[in-house]
């Protein structure tokens, strides 16, 4: 028998890195499993299930976000017409594969086949900084194809440094596009390639520096300059403006994202979570809670840590003017984006606004310790030494594994909540609603809005009935004017509905009928309701079937009448102090009383 191959040296650590993704895969793979759909996903899946999910939609801004590609993935999952947390769990960690292989690449692509770069990988990997990420659908398809953008346009970038190439800086136009097809923040993708381009491998003082890097790597700045430039045109002229962060909310901004929320979360925090209040009181979403004590701590540690990586080893800081610009123009996004909309606690706070710097960080922790492959500028050991001092190596093995096991609580006690069907009742309501639906069988129904806790009111019309229950639309009709109609109550049962409080007219003078109705039209006086979308309901007995045009405000409608005692809700807009009743020909009624204002579930099926 033939002895078995040995694996070589670059193949063993291909094999380590597909496992460390496989591991990684596995855990947030339980963590995005036992969480649901959420807020904006509701948005997402309610425009697909409509058929409203068109090109024009793909590129219409969301928030402040332009996103057609994010959007576009949105329908894979909402097309199937059903609520398939599975669907969506399979294509959060297929992009999660994605960006943890294309991490590997360009860690690989830029540093060859070494140990370290398993370190740096196992970084990314591991890191609470881009957790919060993948529990929610919606913000997954920002998060994870930006950093598949990032990682694949820093390796094809320095592919092209090396060899000059059109084509590589054409492959990291691509990687480009594709960032700006899914988040905004792309806009700091040119500024990390500048970066590394004049840091490694361009040589001298600053000003030669940068000229070198201009001149002779010109055919990316034209690729990407033009990505660039037409990408702020379109994001200009598309999404509307917003005012520019004053002086203040940009300082808070930068003191929580940088010194808070930054500095724990790349040793493995916050440790501690917070919540800083939900829409309609019930979330899931966390924010960086890390005592004060932690992160004076964190910030020694990393100081300290860096502190003997550059008395060890030559240009050594040089991943700092990397990383330090990136830092800071990310806290002026938030600000600019978020803070100003939502508070600077809640943008500045929210963990997965800084997703994208766990690559950022793993690339700047390799540049550190390891050479690029073929850059002008390089490490390398200091000779003599400042520092004779070595940490010991199981020292560093119990610092690694400490953070690594930080990291796990952290990402754990991000998850519970989004496991917890307290704070997440969107999958109950849904739940509740399609059974309710599949007993009734086809029924009319109130186009009413949910409650905040499966959507904030903010997002109208998005929280309509009709809407967030799209993909169960061939179990129910939305009409807006119907007799005893029911509606989708609080907690998604089928319930009747009504227009409670006293009622808006006076007794009718025709004794024994209220306001009688026959051949001519009726004009009954209400109480002035003012300019609003309200129901109307009118309680009447009917000798036959049949219609009748009802007149209030600027809303006309031929509703259906029964024979019988029965109540006509129907949907009003504008101003109005009387409604006009006109019967079709046979159709005569007896009306008891009006009334107007929001329709309320009064008693589950």
């Amino acid at each position: 028998m033939s002895d078995r191959r040995q694996l070589s040296s670059p193949e063993r650590l291909a094999l380590i890195a597909f496992g460390m993704i496989a591991a990684q895969l596995i855990f947030r793979g339980w963590a995005t499993a036992g969480s649901w759909f959420y807020s904006d996903d509701f948005i997402f899946i309610g425009t697909a299930a409509r058929g409203a999910a068109d090109l024009d939609w793909m590129f219409e801004p969301h928030n402040i976000h332009l996103m057609p590609f994010g959007l576009w993935l949105s329908t894979l999952v909402g097309n199937v017409g059903t609520f398939s947390w599975l669907l969506a769990t399979v294509e959060i960690l297929l992009l999660q594969a994605l960006a943890s292989l294309a991490c590997w690449w360009m860690l690989r692509t830029l540093f060859g086949d070494r140990k370290g770069v398993l370190v740096a990988l196992a970084f990314y990997l591991v890191s609470p900084l881009s957790f919060p990420s993948i529990m929610w659908w919606s913000a997954s398809l920002n998060q994870l194809p930006h950093q598949i953008a990032l990682f694949g346009a820093v390796a094809a970038h320095v592919m092209y440094l090396r060899t000059r190439h059109p084509s590589s800086a054409v492959l990291a136009g691509l990687f480009m596009l594709l960032g700006y097809a899914s988040y905004t923040k792309t806009l700091l993708l040119p500024v990390l390639l500048v970066s590394l381009t004049v840091v490694y491998f361009a040589t001298g003082r600053l000003l030669p520096r940068l000229r070198t890097a201009l001149v002779r790597f010109w055919h990316a700045w034209v690729v990407y300059g033009v990505l660039t430039i037409g990408y702020l045109v379109i994001y200009l002229t598309t999404v509307p403006r917003s005012e520019f962060p004053g002086w203040r909310s940009i300082r808070d901004t930068f003191d929580l994202s940088i010194v808070k929320s930054f500095a724990p979360g790349v040793l493995g925090g916050p440790w501690d979570w917070v919540s800083l209040g939900q829409p309609g009181g019930v979330g899931p979403r966390l924010f960086v809670g890390t005592p004060l004590m932690l992160i004076a701590f964190s910030w020694v540690a990393i100081a300290l840590l860096c502190a003997y990586q550059f008395l060890k080893v030559r240009r050594a800081w040089l991943p700092l003017l990397v990383l330090v610009p990136y830092l800071l123009l990310n806290a002026y996004l938030v600000s600019a984006g978020r803070s100003e909309a939502f508070g600077v606690g809640p943008a500045a706070l929210e963990l997965r606004y800084l997703a994208d710097l766990a690559g950022v960080v793993a690339l700047c922790i390799a540049l550190a310790t390891m050479p690029i492959v073929g850059a002008a500028v390089r490490p390398e050991p200091r000779d003599p030494q400042l520092l004779t001092v070595s940490l010991p190596t199981r020292a560093l093995k119990v610092g690694a594994a400490a953070i690594v096991v930080g990291s796990l609580f952290s990402s754990v006690a991000y998850a519970l909540p989004w496991h917890d069907s307290e704070k997440m009742p969107q999958q109950a309501y849904v739940d509740t609603a399609r059974a309710a639906l599949d007993k009734a069988g086809n029924t009319e129904i109130a186009d009413t809005t949910v409650p905040d806790s499966v959507l904030w009111a903010a997002a109208f019309p998005a929280n309509l009935t009709s809407r967030i229950l799209a993909p169960l639309d061939e179990r129910f009709t939305v009409v807006k004017a119907g007799n005893d109609l029911k509606l989708i109550g609080p907690d998604g049962a089928l319930s009747a509905a009504a227009v409670l409080g006293e009622a808006r007219t006076e007794p009718g003078p025709d004794k024994g009928c209220g306001f009688a109705v026959t051949e001519d039209p009726r004009t009954i006086s209400i109480v002035p309701v003012i300019d609003f979308s309200f129901w109307l309901s009118i309680n009447y007995l009917a000798g036959a079937d049949g219609t009748a045009t009802i007149r209030a405000g600027k809303t006309t409608v031929e509703a259906p009448i029964e024979r019988g005692p029965h109540t006509l809700l129907l949907q009003t807009s504008g101003a109005y102090d009387s409604v006009t009743i006109t019967p079709a020909s046979g159709v005569s009624l007896c009306v008891d009383k009006m009334n107007v204002g929001p329709l309320t579930a009064v008693g589950a099926e």
